[in-house]
Order: C-alpha cells, then structure tokens, then sequence
C-alpha cells in the first residue's frame, strides 16, 4: 500500500511556472496534489506567483501536458 502511494506520488507530476530557475529550484515546477507554501517579505511576488499558477493549470492539454512544456 505505501508503495502504491509513493508511486502515485511521482507520477503526479508539476505545473512549471514558465520560469525555469524557480522551477529548478521546486524540483521540477509545483508538486500537483501537494500543498506548496510560498512566503516572504511583501512585495516579493507571492501574489503574481498564484495568478501566474492559475493561469498556467487552465493552458489546454493540446499546447502539451503539465510538465512537459517548454520554458519561454
């Protein structure tokens, strides 16, 4: 059981944020299914992070799968 979990787990994948040094640092872009926190100081970007992470879950799967896409 714990086993099929773990596997579940990585296949899961991440939503890339377009930004491949955050996303290098995520370890591949935000875990789908996990809780990710993001904070900081104000002004940092933490809002402009969950808009651009909205936006980036409603991409249709034809431009490609999650992690799959190519970094602009």
């Amino acid at each position: 059981m714990a086993y099929d979990l773990l596997q579940q787990e990585q296949s899961s994948g991440s939503i890339v944020t377009f930004c491949e040094k955050f996303d290098d640092m995520l370890g591949g872009g935000v875990p789908v299914g996990k809780i990710t926190e993001f904070c900081g100081a104000p002004g940092i970007g933490k809002t402009q992070i969950g808009m651009q992470l909205a936006v980036d879950v409603q991409i249709p799967d034809e431009f490609g799968d999650l992690m799959e896409r190519p970094f602009t």
